[in-house]
């Protein structure tokens, strides 16, 4: 099975991503001007100023297939750059996943204004940009001007900032009442549409199937905590013992702290430890839980119908990773606790 993750890059990793630049258009567009073809790799790293916290590889079972860095221009500021995925490995989706977690590393270290250059003539590059919410504008006086290339920019947005800054006294992590789960089976329904584009079977799932499982299976054997904003669900989690089954936050609501909330009072319920799964493909579940110090302890397979790759996830407070042979918990077919922030 092959394990997809995202790493700081080494000094090692350069020749494999030098060798996937062939003339001096692409050496250009990927490095800028500061890096002459063919490439020297004794230089390279410093010409790239690369460090193992600005640059990062996606890594393919031990195989190097793709790599980007995220450079501080200011607290607020940060490019993008020398996003690149090897020929052998495109159109399959795993760009997406590096500048998604490049989009959260820099996301998570403060920065509000994402920017990025891309290539007049990288339509596909183009549109995945503007699918991940950059778009076009002209550069700020006095930044480099790359020739041939549109410039983007990500902002977070003033709502967004807004709401993270008023989130710590409206927002109220506790048990779901029982009149409340037609409303917590609505937003667990909403969200999965909107974080399982790549599973057709959640895709077809209906308000009912959905209602009938949360009844039938998780709220029979899980305990549920929910996000309460001024008085509207927000998130919840499904927990059974030190199992977190299921941890959803509604998209209009991500990346202001709830879903940090509801993990810091899962680790209060259960202060052994925790263990969940998540899709391998699912990357922003998976850097929210490493950035939360869970680690990926084993890769295998969803139970079908779904039969999705997955990853196995424990926390342990003193880091002490310990076996669990026995650790999916018999609820039911379908079942992931992916996050969103």
């Amino acid at each position: 099975m092959d394990a997809i993750s995202f790493r700081p890059a080494t000094a090692a990793d350069l020749p494999i991503v030098a060798s996937w630049i062939a003339t001096a258009r692409d050496c250009e567009l990927w490095a800028g001007q500061k890096v002459a073809f063919p490439i020297d790799l004794a230089t390279l790293p410093r010409e790239i100023a690369m460090d193992s916290i600005n640059s990062f590889v996606l890594d393919r079972s031990g195989a190097v297939i793709g790599f980007g860095q995220v450079l501080a221009k200011t607290p607020e500021r940060a490019f993008i750059c020398r996003v690149m995925v090897s020929s052998l490995h495109r159109g399959r989706g795993y760009g997406e996943q590096l500048v998604r977690r490049l989009i959260d590393t820099a996301t998570n270290r403060g920065h509000s204004c994402l920017q990025l250059w891309v290539d007049d003539a990288n339509l596909t590059a183009f549109g995945l940009y503007t699918k991940l919410g950059f778009h076009e504008t002209a550069a700020p006086p006095g930044d480099w001007i790359c020739p041939g290339s549109k410039f983007m920019v990500r902002a977070v947005s003033d709502e967004s900032r807004m709401r993270r800054a008023l989130l710590g006294a409206d927002l109220k992590i506790r048990r779901m009442m029982e009149s409340e789960s037609k409303s917590v089976v609505e937003l667990w329904h909403a969200t999965k549409k909107d974080a399982y584009p790549y599973l057709p079977l959640e895709q077809e799932r209906t308000l009912e199937d959905d209602s009938r499982f949360f009844h039938e299976n998780l709220l029979a054997r899980c305990d549920i905590w929910v996000a309460e904003e001024k008085e509207r669900l927000v998130g919840f989690f499904a927990i059974q013992g030190s199992y977190v089954d299921r941890l959803y936050v509604l998209p209009n609501f991500k990346r202001v702290g709830i879903g940090t909330a509801l993990i810091e009072h899962a680790m209060k319920l259960s202060p052994t430890g925790l263990e969940l799964h998540t899709h391998q493909k699912n990357t922003v579940a998976r850097d929210f839980y490493e950035k939360h110090g869970f680690i990926a302890v084993r890769f295998g397979m969803s139970p079908p119908p779904e039969s999705e790759p997955d990853a196995e996830y424990h926390w342990r407070p003193d880091g002490m990773m310990r076996s669990n042979t026995a650790l999916r918990p018999a609820i039911g077919a379908y079942r992931k606790p992916d996050a969103e922030t």
